[in-house]
Parts: structure tokens; sequence; C-alpha cells
């Protein structure tokens, strides 16, 4: 999906998509019950052409009976556990949204493909005629030489695999170490699944340093040939960079499972306040605390809670403990997917403060709240605001004066808040249609006619 200019209508909705959205969902919404509960098949979260297989032969110049071949490098998610769900017919229940390597599996099924995934965790499933696992741990060290050398370990031992392998296509990360990139096959095509940001939101885009860092970022994307991109502003940075690969970018809408979407008596009364994701110092979990406090000063009614795991949980315990409102204060630990939607379908509010250090992709809390019409504060380092639009309240990153007073804002404001749970609900089609999900843009992607 392709940048727009300010002012212009938002491209999910201009005439170039909607006929492809409108008769996607009408496809998808027809569903099936089974006890009145819905019932959606894998096939469902990925929407191809017809004669896409053909496309991506012809894309590829195959013959008929040679099937392309596409390595995966998943990321350091469970993409092998997904694997075992999908082969069942199910989704991973571990995912609030639908996962994108759930989505992979099933768009290499429906183009009569084969993969390879390498992935970060030792643990695989066996393989099978289609499907082909690898595991190549992925260390992250401190300290920049120990980091960059953990990096060059990591590339050598996955170009090793990409030479026997010999992939048509190469899907990776943002964050692909450059001889990786350049030490690909030659033949092989590579296309970005980008979920972070290039640089932080905050980083000037003008002078030297935004030169010099979109230069090395150049070196090491300038083999790509296409991206599948979690945010309009993913995209952004990446065509500042690539600006030949105009045309070949798509942004992908967080895919929601319909069943998880339960009824709710939506209030504008602020008393469950709901922090979900990772707990890591950059995520700005000190700083919502420090400005729940503020809050919880002359506000006795709203509780916080935070769900999630990470490298900051027992200073997080430490600090919830000393807190003076330490009994208003809730750490539910890492939740399910069910859980997750659980929590969500109870929260009054959802923030997501993320600080300026960190390269936010999209944050996609905002979007499982949004599903649920549940209203959010995010703070300026969060894309995710151009997604949800009027249900998402902005503030300053890094300010935790600013946070606390969006957050009394809301509290002191249920017509606000109706508004923008009213927001919500009418934007929430966009999490159940299945012709924006992350599968069916890569599949538009890989099926596109290379100029």
């Amino acid at each position: 999906m392709q940048h727009h200019p300010k002012g212009e209508a938002d491209p999910y909705l201009t005439a170039r998509y909607r006929h492809q959205r409108e008769a996607d969902y009408a496809n998808f919404s027809r569903g099936r019950m089974l006890n009145n509960v819905i019932t959606e098949s894998l096939d469902d979260f990925v929407h191809l052409p017809h004669d896409a297989e053909q496309r991506l032969r012809k894309r590829l110049q195959l013959s008929s009976s040679t099937r392309a071949r596409i390595a995966f490098l998943a990321g350091p998610g469970d993409a092998a556990g997904t694997f075992c769900y999908w082969q069942n017919g199910k989704t991973d229940p571990r995912t609030p949204v639908v996962a994108y390597s759930t989505m992979f599996y099933t768009l290499i099924k429906k183009l009569d493909a084969e993969a390879m995934l390498i992935c970060e965790r030792p643990t695989l499933p066996a393989n099978s005629a289609r499907f082909k696992f690898a595991a190549v741990p992925r260390y992250r060290p401190a300290g920049r030489f120990s980091y960059r050398w953990a990096q060059y370990i990591y590339a050598e031992r996955v170009v090793r695999l990409l030479k026997v392998y010999q992939p048509h296509i190469l899907l990776t990360g943002i964050d692909t170490p450059l001889f990786l990139m350049n030490s690909a096959p030659a033949n092989c095509q590579i296309i970005l699944t980008a979920h972070n940001g290039l640089h932080t939101m905050a980083r000037a885009d003008k002078g030297l340093p935004a030169q010099l860092r979109r230069w090395a970022n150049y070196r090491r994307l300038k083999r790509v040939t296409g991206a599948v991109c979690t945010s309009r502003e993913v995209e952004r940075q990446i065509l500042r960079v690539l600006p030949t690969l105009s045309g070949r970018t798509f942004v992908e809408v967080p895919q929601v499972e319909k069943h998880l979407i339960k009824p709710r008596h939506a209030s504008s009364t602020i008393e469950t306040i709901v922090y979900l994701g990772r707990f890591e110092e950059d995520k700005g979990l000190s700083d919502l605390l420090r400005a729940f406090e503020i809050v919880a000063s002359s506000q006795p009614k709203p509780q916080l809670f935070f769900a999630g795991s990470g490298a900051f949980e027992e200073q997080l315990k430490q600090m919830v403990a000393a807190s003076p409102f330490s009994r208003r204060i809730h750490i539910l630990g890492l939740l399910d997917a069910d859980s997750v939607h659980n929590l969500l379908n109870q929260a009054d509010l959802l923030v997501c403060p993320t600080r300026n250090a960190f390269p936010e992709g999209l944050a996609l809390v905002v979007v499982e709240a949004a599903a649920h019409g549940v209203a959010s504060i995010a703070s300026s380092a969060v894309p995710a605001s151009e997604l949800v639009g009027e249900g998402c309240l902005v503030y300053p990153a890094d300010n935790v004066d600013a946070l606390a007073a969006s957050m009394a804002h809301l509290i002191s404001n249920p017509k606000a808040v109706a508004e923008m749970q009213e927001s919500l609900v009418r934007n929430r089609d966009i999490y159940l249609n299945r012709s924006l999900s992350w599968g069916t843009q890569l599949g538009r992607l890989l099926t596109i006619e290379m100029g």
C-alpha cells in the first residue's frame, strides 16, 4: 500500500482497494456457524487471485514441474510450534492476532511452493515434502563488538544453509545483517517482512547523521526487491532509503480471529487501565507506573494491570512493591491469546508508553485493543495511531507528566472516551478483513510482475 500525501483519502478506503476489499470481506462474512460459534478455515486468512501459482512461476521463470522455493528467516518466535498447530488445522493459541507463520504456511500451500524455515529456537518439527526446518541460534549479547561478532556468526551459518537450499526467494526481517544480505545466493530475490522501523520516529530525517544512516541502510538493503510493512511509518522509512521500491511495498493490517471478539458493554468510565506487551525498559513501563501514581493520587477508582514478561520484570515488581498505590497495581504475567482477549474485553483503557529509544514498528497491542473497541493512549514513538485513528490519544514520548495528563483527561471526560469507542467500532472491520492480512499482502507482492 503506497504512502499517500497528507490530505488524501485513507488508502484502505480508496477506489484502488475498495472493490477488492468489499468482495473479499463479503466472502469472509458468510462464515460458518457451529453451535453459534464462528469457525474459520486457515485458508480464510490468505486471499490470492485464482492464478497466483502461475503468476509466481512466471515471475521466477520456472517450468510447470518446478516448485518455487522460499526461505523464511522466521525470527525469535516459535514458528516451529505454530507449524504443529497449523498441521492440525488450528491457529496458534499463544498469539492474540493471527501469527505471521500461520499465514506463511497457508500461503506456501496455496502457491504450491516449498519452503525452508530458519528458526532461532532449537526445537523443530520433522521435515515434510513441502516444509523443511533448520535451527540457527541468533545471540544478541551486550557490547558493540560482541553483538556484531554474534551477528556475523549467525549470518555465516544462515548463508551456508541458503547455498545448499538455493531458494528463489528469501523472506527476511528488516534487521538482517549486512553480510547475510550481500552473501545470499545471487539469483535469490530478497523480500522484507518489516516489523520494526529502520530508526526511531524521534530521529531527525535531515542532516549528516540521517544521510549516513540512509547510506548504511542502503548498503544493507540494496538487494531488496519488495517489502511487506507492519505500518505506514515503516513503509515511509524504507522508501526513503530505497525509493525504487515504489509500487512494491505493501502495508498489512494485523488480523484477529472473529470468534475472539465478544459482545461487551462499553463503559465510558475508566477504572481498568491495561499495559500489554514485553517488559523491557524502553517500552516505558516505569513511565506508565509513575504517571499512574500521579493520577491515582486524585482518582480513587482506576487500577493498573501489567500483562507480559521480559527482562524488566523483576525491576517492575520492585517498583510496584514500593509504590504507595501498590494495592491498585497488578502484575498478571504472560497471558495466552484467550486470556489477552478476555482482559481486553474487561479493559476501559490501554496504554502503550514506548520510549523514543525503541524503533517501534506498530505496537500490536493498540490494534488488539482497537478490535475490542477499547480506547488507547500511545506515545509519539508508536505509529499505530495512523491505523486506529481517533480511537488513540497520542502524547509526547518520554514525558511522564504528559502521559499522566492524558490519562487524567480521559478519566474525567467520559464523552471523549465514548467518541473514541464509537470511532473504533466503526473501523473494526479492517482487523477482520483477510484481504488486508500479512499473508494476503505477501501473496500480492510475490505475484506482481517485476519491472
